[in-house]
């Protein structure tokens, strides 16, 4: 009786374990894409309005000379 009360303790601590191992994976897979769609909009439009204020800053420059 007391080794199956063991194995049961085991087998729910090891689930218990898989558990926490496949959330933990859910997670990094879910900020990882994140992440990636953050990179893309730095890429994307960020990038753009950055090079479209680089362009009037120079613009305002060679009015000025």
């Amino acid at each position: 009786m007391s080794k199956s009360l063991r194995l049961q303790i085991l087998g729910l601590l090891g689930g218990s374990l898989v558990l926490v191992l496949i959330i933990a994976l859910a997670c990094f897979n879910f900020l990882s894409g994140n992440v990636q769609s953050y990179r893309s909009l730095i890429e994307g439009p960020v990038r753009a309005s950055q090079l479209i204020d680089e362009a009037n800053l120079e613009f305002k420059v060679q009015v000025q000379e």
